[in-house]
């Protein structure tokens, strides 16, 4: 089950869930039961739209190198959602899953249904052991400091790809945005 958010109130002797959570809070928690509470940081929504403009530029700008797989004729990020997927798991923001198969063709029969379930999976094959990295969801719940963190080093690494700084690219962004919102 995803967890769902509720908020409460400190009253000074214990959290009250504000009214319009009060049902959520029936469902969601027995009396009696401890519970461990962790603050929530909202996260820029600017910051968080100016993360995903960036990323559509650098796509759209991907120097001709790294458009195309290099053992297919394939795209390597037909969306600005595969390049930011592959930059996270680049970047250490992936779970990793290693599986050993009987054959090596067991191991290409892996990957292809890896392959089939997550489409922005980075996928190794060596022999008859399957290597999966899956991307982690920057949803909230990675939390704001760890959303930043991903976020740095995401740029970071796009901006390397096209050969420019972070600021330039953030910049691009901008006067993307800008010209979109002139535009209507």
């Amino acid at each position: 089950m995803k967890p769902e958010p509720c908020a409460f109130v400190w009253s000074g002797r214990e959290m009250v869930p504000l009214d319009r959570y009060r049902a959520l809070a029936g469902r969601l928690y027995r009396p009696g039961q401890e519970y461990a509470l962790i603050p929530h940081q909202e996260r820029s929504t600017k910051a968080h739209g100016l993360f995903f403009k960036a990323l559509e530029v650098a796509w759209q700008n991907m120097p001709e190198h790294f458009q195309r797989r290099p053992d297919s004729n394939r795209p390597r990020f037909p969306t600005s959602t595969a390049l930011r997927k592959w930059a996270l798991v680049q970047e250490g923001f992936a779970d990793e899953h290693v599986h050993v198969c009987d054959t090596d063709a067991d191991a290409m029969q892996m990957a292809a249904l890896a392959r089939m379930l997550d489409e922005y999976a980075v996928i190794r094959v060596s022999g008859n052991i399957v290597t999966i990295w899956i991307a982690q969801t920057q949803g909230p719940i990675m939390g704001r400091e760890e959303f930043q963190r991903s976020m740095d080093k995401v740029l970071g690494r796009v901006a390397h790809m096209l050969g420019i700084s972070v600021d330039e690219l953030c910049d691009n962004a901008k006067a993307s945005m800008k010209r979109i919102k002139e535009s209507s």
